[in-house]
C-alpha cells in the first residue's frame, strides 16, 4: 500500500508541470493566442450573449463573406459574424447560438466561397483549437461530418485530440505559448478585438493591399458534397421558422478566374434550388469579377472592393436596410477605413454623401484640376476659406471641401511656421504640413464625431493629373 502511495505521489509530481501549463494555458489565452484566435473569441462571445442592439440584418459565412461586407456602408443595423475558414457546417452553428441569445433579424446574408462546400480547412486548427464551440457542438460536428474532419487520424483518434484540446494539453498549444515570448501577444489580441468591434465584426484583409498576378485560375465545375448541402439547407430551415428572410449571395472573382458556362450554370442551379424550394430565400450573384484591384488575393476583397460591392449589396436589397443615417458608430468604422486608404480618389469616394469636410491646401495652382478630377465626380463642392482670419497667402491657398449632406462643425485654422494648425471646436490641432511635392494637403475631418481623422498628400503631375497613390 505504502508503494502505491508512494508511486501515485510520483506521478502527481512528475506530472505536476505539465497540469499547471494546462490550467495556464486555459486561463490566460490572451497571453499566448494569436489574432485569429482573438477574432474568433470576439465572435463567440457576441453570439452567446443576448446583445442589447437588435441587428436587422446579420451576415453568416466565410472568410470571403467576412471580407466581402463592410456594415458601416450598410446600415448602422448590420453585423457580420462571418468567420475565416468555416463551411456551412461551422455557419448553422454559429447563426444558431446567435438567434438562441438575440431576437431574431429580418434578413440574413449568407456567403461561402466554393472550396467550403468540399471540405472543412480549418476545424481543428481554428475552431475547435480556439474553443470557438462547446465540447457539445465539437462532437456533434464530428459525429455529422466524420470522414471530412477524421479522415487524418481516425473517428477515435478525433475524439482524442476533441478532448485534448479541451483539457488544453500543451502539446496542442506549445507553439503559440513559444511564440508568445516574442511578441506581445496580448497587446495583440487587445488591438485585434478593437479593430473588429470597430468594424462590427469585419476583420478578413482590412487593408489595401491588391492582387496582382499573370496567372489565371479556372473554374471548371461545381460539385458541392451533400454534408454541406444539407447543412446549408438547415440554415435556411432554421430562418423559415423564425420568419427570416435569406439572401444566398456569391460574391465577385477577380479578373484572373476563368469561368466555364458549366460552372456558372451549376453554381445557378444549386443555388436557386433553395429559392425553388424556400419562400423566404433570394440568390444574386450580382457581378461576376471585379479587377485585381478590389482584391487582396484570389478570394477575398480589400476595403475598396467590400466598399464597392457593400454598396451594391446595400442598393440591391435596399428593403431589408432602409434609410441611411450614418450614427456616430458608423462614421468611427468608415474614419479608419479612410485613414488606411491610399489611393487618392478612394478618399472623396468615402467622403461623398456622409457629414465630412476637407481643409484643402493648393499647393501648386492646381484647385481646378482637383474639382474636375476628385470632387466634382463624388458630388462634391470646393470653395474658398472665408471665415477664417488668415494672412492673404493663405486665403488664396486654402478651401473647404463638402458634400451638399455636410454640416460643418467649427473649424478652426490658424498659420503655423511649416503650414497651418486646423482643429475641431477647439479640439487637439493637427499640423498640416505644406510641402513642395503635394499638389494638395487634404485634412478630413469627421463633422458627426467632431474629430479629425487623416491628413492626406495627394501629388499633382500637371497634365497627367494627379497621381494615383497618395503619400
Amino acid at each position: 500500500m505504502k508503494n502505491v502511495l508512494k508511486l501515485t505521489i510520483k506521478c502527481i509530481l512528475v506530472s505536476a508541470p505539465i497540469w499547471a501549463l494546462s490550467i495556464y494555458l486555459a486561463v490566460a489565452k490572451q497571453h499566448y493566442s494569436n489574432e485569429e484566435v482573438a477574432y474568433l473569441t470576439w465572435n463567440r462571445e457576441f453570439t452567446q450573449k443576448h446583445q442589447d442592439k437588435h441587428y436587422d440584418v446579420v451576415c453568416i459565412g466565410d472568410s470571403a463573406c467576412n471580407a466581402a461586407y463592410m456594415p458601416e456602408v450598410m446600415s448602422d443595423s448590420t453585423i457580420n459574424l462571418s468567420v475565416l475558414g468555416v463551411s456551412p457546417v461551422e455557419g448553422y452553428y454559429i447563426l444558431e447560438e446567435y438567434l438562441e441569445n438575440n431576437d431574431a433579424p429580418k434578413d440574413i446574408i449568407m456567403t461561402y466561397h466554393d472550396t467550403h462546400f468540399h471540405y472543412m480547412e480549418l476545424f481543428w486548427d481554428e475552431i475547435v483549437a480556439s474553443h470557438r464551440f462547446d465540447f457539445r457542438t465539437n462532437l456533434k460536428i464530428i459525429k455529422d461530418a466524420k470522414e471530412e474532419v477524421t479522415a487524418d487520424r481516425g473517428y477515435v483518434g478525433a475524439l482524442a485530440d476533441l478532448v485534448a484540446y479541451q483539457l488544453y494539453f500543451p502539446s496542442k498549444y506549445i507553439t503559440s505559448f513559444e511564440k508568445s515570448f516574442e511578441e506581445d501577444r496580448k497587446a495583440i489580441k487587445d488591438a485585434a478585438i478593437k479593430k473588429i468591434s470597430l468594424h462590427n465584426g469585419r476583420y478578413t484583409c482590412v487593408g489595401n493591399e491588391e492582387f496582382i498576378t499573370g496567372q489565371f485560375r479556372p473554374y471548371d465545375g461545381f460539385y458541392a458534397k451533400d454534408l454541406y448541402a444539407n447543412y446549408l439547407r438547415k440554415a435556411i430551415d432554421l430562418c423559415s421558422q423564425k420568419g427570416i428572410n435569406v439572401h444566398i449571395v456569391k460574391p465577385p472573382l477577380p479578373d484572373n478566374s476563368q469561368m466555364s458556362e458549366e460552372y456558372v450554370n451549376q453554381i445557378n442551379a444549386f443555388y436557386q434550388g433553395f429559392v425553388d424550394n424556400n419562400s423566404n430565400v433570394t440568390y444574386a450573384w450580382p457581378v461576376a469579377m471585379y479587377t485585381g484591384a478590389d482584391f487582396q488575393d484570389e478570394v477575398h476583397l480589400n476595403n475598396d472592393g467590400s466598399y464597392r460591392f457593400s454598396t451594391d449589396i446595400r442598393n440591391k436589397y435596399y428593403d431589408a436596410f432602409g434609410d441611411m443615417t450614418y450614427s456616430a458608430a458608423q462614421m468611427h468604422s468608415i474614419d479608419d477605413t479612410i485613414a488606411m486608404e491610399i489611393e487618392a480618389e478612394d478618399i472623396f469616394t468615402f467622403a461623398k454623401d456622409r457629414d465630412y469636410t476637407m481643409v484643402l491646401y493648393d499647393g501648386r495652382d492646381c484647385i481646378e484640376d482637383c474639382k474636375t478630377l476628385l470632387a466634382s465626380p463624388n458630388d462634391m463642392e470646393i470653395t474658398p476659406i472665408e471665415d477664417q482670419e488668415l494672412p492673404d497667402n493663405y486665403v488664396a491657398k486654402m478651401y473647404y471641401c463638402k458634400s451638399d449632406k455636410a454640416c460643418s462643425p467649427k473649424i478652426q485654422v490658424t498659420p503655423s511656421s511649416s503650414g497651418a494648425y486646423v482643429s475641431v471646436d477647439d479640439g487637439e490641432p493637427w499640423n498640416m504640413e505644406f510641402n513642395e511635392r503635394a499638389g494638395i494637403v487634404a485634412v478630413v475631418v469627421d463633422n458627426i464625431n467632431k474629430e479629425i481623422i487623416a491628413i492626406k498628400n495627394i501629388e499633382y503631375l500637371g497634365a497627367e493629373g494627379f497621381a494615383r497613390y497618395i503619400f
